[in-house]
């Protein structure tokens, strides 16, 4: 059963207690009961609870894409935490913020809005993710020096902060960018020790495990090994992300899927991948995604109208 089907559990407990149930629903990725629990949890008195639970559900709409309505609770989560000099709560949501706008390709507007959340001096945790996701903005643009110093200083914060789900991003993030140099098993390597170390969490975070198949497959896919497997993984990221309806991560999976469907032959399935990436892209309002898509599409379309007149020359 999809999670956007499941109906919310009536909930009668404390804004602390519907926080942290909200949080742990996020994780299991039953997105709509994690959404029920933030919203009650707003009544709070307490500006942090309140804070939290407006920057919370500012991070389900981003999850689903739905940007202006996220962009509105992450302002409205600041302005509880200003007033109350919060400073932290204040990061936190400008670090919500700006990821909202480096996924619709806001590059500028995102980076200015992570520095602003340093400027406030969080804690270590946070730091970290501010950190490292002014890494992923660099290596989206290409800029892999100041992307690596970004992920160093994520690491050494998180490893100040003892925590575990956010190491695990650390080491997704390292995986990443030894994609991006094309050092592929070496990619291929962290994402496997990522996997297995998911795997021995009795209560695993869903989205880091989809995230970890994810980015495993288009390693193996990259490399044109274990195809089969690769496959497999992708298709349970797929799965995962379709239930919590995290459409950003499904766009990267139609490609990865796209990547694979070629590496295996099967070009129909690759070109349908693209299309369906590429539609979701422009539906979420991902202009470079859609641009990225659109320059594959192109690619394989014509390598696909090539392959006949080259296969009839072979002797």
């Amino acid at each position: 059963m999809r999670a956007n089907h499941l109906r919310p559990e009536p909930v009668v407990d404390s804004p602390t207690s519907m926080l942290a149930d909200g949080i742990r629903y996020l994780r299991g990725g039953s997105l709509d009961r994690a959404r029920a629990c933030f919203e009650q949890a707003t009544s709070s008195r307490d500006p942090r609870i309140r804070s939290e639970a407006l920057r919370r559900l500012a991070d389900i709409k981003r999850r689903r894409a739905e940007w202006e309505d996220g962009l509105m609770l992450t302002r409205r989560a600041r302005s509880v935490a200003r007033r109350a000099g919060l400073r932290e709560e204040e990061a936190a949501a400008l670090n919500i913020e700006a990821t909202i706008h480096l996924q619709k390709g806001d590059f500028e507007p995102a980076v200015a809005l992570y520095r602003a959340g340093l400027e406030l001096k969080p804690g270590a945790r946070q730091r970290g993710l501010i950190c490292q996701n002014l890494g992923t903005a660099y290596a989206q643009h290409g800029r892999l020096a100041e992307a690596s110093e970004w992920y160093a200083r994520s690491a050494a914060a998180f490893r100040v902060a003892g925590q575990r789900r956010e190491a695990m991003l650390a080491l997704i993030n390292q995986g990443n960018l030894q994609m991006d140099r094309g050092e592929l098993a070496e990619a291929e390597k962290i994402f496997r020790d990522g996997l297995a170390y998911m795997n021995e969490d009795p209560s695993p975070d869903t989205e880091l495990h989809g995230l970890i198949e994810m980015n495993l497959a288009e390693a193996l896919g990259r490399q044109g090994s274990e195809l089969d497997h690769a496959l497999d993984l992708v298709l349970s990221a797929t799965g995962t992300f379709a239930a919590s309806e995290n459409r950003p991560y499904l766009v990267a999976c139609h490609r990865v899927l796209a990547l694979i469907s070629e590496r295996r032959g099967e070009w129909e399935t690759a070109i349908s991948a693209l299309e369906h990436g590429r539609d979701l892209a422009a539906e979420i309002g991902s202009g470079p995604e859609v641009v990225r898509l659109e320059q594959e599409l192109s690619r394989l379309q014509r390598e696909r109208e090539q392959s006949p007149a080259q296969s009839t020359e072979a002797p």
